[in-house]
């Protein structure tokens, strides 16, 4: 079963004002990455957490997806879409 995808408004404002084609690929990995929530390894941000949860990242291309898994509720939030030049400089 497919983890549930919630996105933030912070990275649903930022997603919306990207290039359709990587808001498409970008789209297109979070949806494998909730077919595959289960078994892929999380890469863990290790200076940052989430209400005192671990913050994940995704690489997609020039792209962050800063992202908390919970597999309790089968969900991940999205929190963060930022280009690299600006991922680990703006993480407040």
């Amino acid at each position: 079963m497919p983890y549930r995808v919630r996105v933030a408004d912070k990275a649903a404002r930022h997603l919306r004002n990207l290039d359709i084609q990587i808001t498409e690929r970008i789209k297109a990995k979070l949806m494998w990455l909730a077919e595959n929530a289960e078994t892929v390894i999380h890469h863990r941000l290790s200076t940052i957490s989430f209400d005192d949860e671990e913050v994940y990242r995704l690489r997609i291309g020039s792209w962050r997806v800063f992202y908390h898994l919970s597999h309790a509720l089968k969900e991940i939030q999205v929190l963060r879409i930022i280009h690299r030049s600006e991922a680990y400089k703006d993480l407040s």
